[in-house]
């Protein structure tokens, strides 16, 4: 058990182990035999499993028992351990083109390195961040002397999201959003994805009206009640949230400031909106005794049509641009 672990953890012995090895396995024609009929035994068998569905099943559950964890220095895409291996700098310095391509690639992003600044050090030494790693695909191309088409450096890298922006809910980000598209879902017989049936209508969303229309406040944490419908005319509705207005103000500033499409919009600081006005306008005292017992029926109606859509499947659903 001492020895696994020195070999491990100590770098320095375990590449002079490799390096034993490997110079015993060539200067030993004795060895070299002895390793190549083991490794042609080992082969011969498992080929005379692969027709055992058991032995075929375990070497899968084998390659992704650890997940997806190990992401390519070049394309930074999250793979599985047999579709890696490991990034040396020094394989790609036999030539020069291979190289200049190779330094110009290759990046330690993800490469976890201990400092001084690690709650827990050498913890994540040990796992797929300890190492840099370099998919096959991004390998053989760089060998050849060509630039990976899907490498980080052709501006294919995705930004970190604003915090004005992250912190926003589903609802939230329907209310900024200048477009909604529509389609209708559906659950595809295989691969637990879901599919898009029929067209998709994108429709264009008065955001200047609606931040109007929302209550402004300065406290922070003070929530909303909103329901997004399909249409205004229908009982049902596609999401109930409660939204946070200070956030969707916040989002609304930052988005006029670095998105040229919000530049016109204008956001309501005073807060004064027509159906305000509308209500103080109307006399005290008016107010229908039928018609509040109405409103009041068709609130609680419009809970219990909300209560059974939380139980139910969606079909027609929408999602924010």
């Amino acid at each position: 058990m001492y020895c696994i672990s020195k070999y491990r953890l100590n770098k320095l012995h375990r590449d002079d182990l490799k390096a034993a090895s490997i110079r015993k396995y060539r200067e030993n024609p004795d060895h070299k035999r002895r390793v190549a009929a083991d490794v042609k035994l080992k082969w011969l068998i498992k080929k005379e499993k692969t027709g055992q569905f058991e032995f075929v099943m375990q070497q899968i559950l084998d390659k992704v028992k650890e997940g997806p964890e190990f992401v390519c220095s070049v394309c930074f895409r999250l793979l599985f351990r047999h579709q890696v291996l490991h990034c040396k700098q020094e394989d790609y310095s036999k030539r020069e083109t291979v190289a200049s391509i190779a330094a110009n690639c290759i990046t330690e992003d993800y490469l976890h390195k201990c400092n001084g600044d690690c709650d827990l050090p050498y913890q994540l030494l040990d796992t797929a961040r300890g190492k840099l790693w370099i998919c096959y695909s991004c390998h053989y191309k760089i060998n050849r002397g060509e630039m990976p088409p899907e490498c980080w450096s052709n501006n294919l890298t995705v930004h970190p999201v604003a915090p004005e922006l992250a912190c926003l809910n589903s609802l939230e980000q329907h209310l900024i959003t200048l477009h909604i598209p529509f389609m209708k879902m559906l659950a595809l017989p295989k691969g637990g994805q879901n599919g898009v049936h029929g067209p998709v209508t994108c429709v264009p969303a008065n955001i200047v009206e609606t931040s109007n229309l929302l209550p402004h406040s300065n406290m922070e944490g003070s929530l909303l009640a909103v329901k997004l419908k399909r249409k205004l005319t229908y009982k049902g509705h596609y999401e109930y949230q409660f939204v946070d207005t200070l956030r969707v103000k916040q989002a609304l500033h930052y988005l006029k400031q670095t998105n040229s499409y919000y530049g016109d919009t204008e956001v309501n600081e005073a807060w004064i909106n027509d159906v305000c006005r509308e209500q103080e306008a109307e006399v005290p005292g008016d107010d229908n005794p039928a018609d509040s017992a109405k409103t009041d029926a068709s609130a609680a109606e419009d809970e219990l049509l909300h209560d059974r859509q939380q139980h139910g499947m969606f079909q027609d659903t929408s999602h924010a641009c």
